[in-house]
């Protein structure tokens, strides 16, 4: 990528509703570094968004669900 250029990527924020109605959101290591981290990778050809971001869920962290309608928003880093 060029200075400056966007790169998009999709990515999965694993949470869930506790019996109370509380959100709860899971928290993800990194094997290598053992930092946390947001599931993520790269948009797949001939997937949306959505099941990109699934899969990258599934992948990186073992989390089977569904997900949002809509994004959650996006956000920038560098």
């Amino acid at each position: 990528a060029r200075k400056g250029e966007r790169i998009r990527q999709v990515a999965a924020i694993p949470f869930r509703l506790s019996e109370h109605g509380n959100v709860e959101v899971m928290l993800v290591t990194s094997i290598s570094t053992m930092r946390f981290i947001v599931p993520k990778g790269w948009p797949m050809k001939g997937k949306s968004g959505r099941k990109a971001a699934t899969i990258e869920a599934q992948e990186e962290a073992g989390v089977l669900g569904k997900t949002l309608k809509q994004p959650a928003g996006t956000y920038s880093y560098w």
